[in-house]
């Protein structure tokens, strides 16, 4: 199976159903700046102390690969893909909100660029995480 193609659709849709939101779409008010760096340090420190769980877990892979587009993002032995598609998902999505905000309204504020700030600490953990569990990782490049 073509997990590109998969992955790739699965993101397009985020960002279209996110950019062409049929609805009128309510006014949202303005989060603290705050609240941004919140969601970003949480997708990093969140998906160390997952991940990190799913490194003693016996039932994971005894070897993660470094996450890939090709690669199933639904199989549960390694949870660095899965994360992985995840924060591409959420910045696809937010993308498509802040977008959907600029060009059709109510106004773009801070608190609409949530999805698009986690799925950046989200990416961000997973590459802290292939840092830190470097033991964990496989070094050859295989499929």
């Amino acid at each position: 199976m073509n997990w590109t193609v998969i992955r790739i659709i699965f993101i397009a849709a985020a960002f279209l159903s996110s950019t062409f939101i049929t609805q009128a779409q309510p006014q949202t008010e303005d989060a603290p700046i705050a609240i941004l760096i919140a969601a970003f340090l949480f997708g990093i420190i969140g998906l160390l102390f997952v991940v990190g769980m799913q490194r003693i877990n016996p039932l994971s892979a005894k070897l993660w690969r470094y996450p890939k587009w090709s690669i199933n993002p639904f199989q549960m032995r390694e949870p660095l893909q899965f994360f992985h598609f995840g924060g591409y998902f959420m910045l696809a999505s937010g993308a498509g909100i802040a977008l959907n905000r600029i060009f059709w309204g109510p106004a773009l504020h801070t608190s609409d660029c949530l999805p698009l700030v986690f799925g950046f600490g989200i990416l961000c953990g997973v590459r802290a995480c292939t840092i830190i569990y470097q033991n964990k990782m496989v070094t050859n490049d295989i499929d």
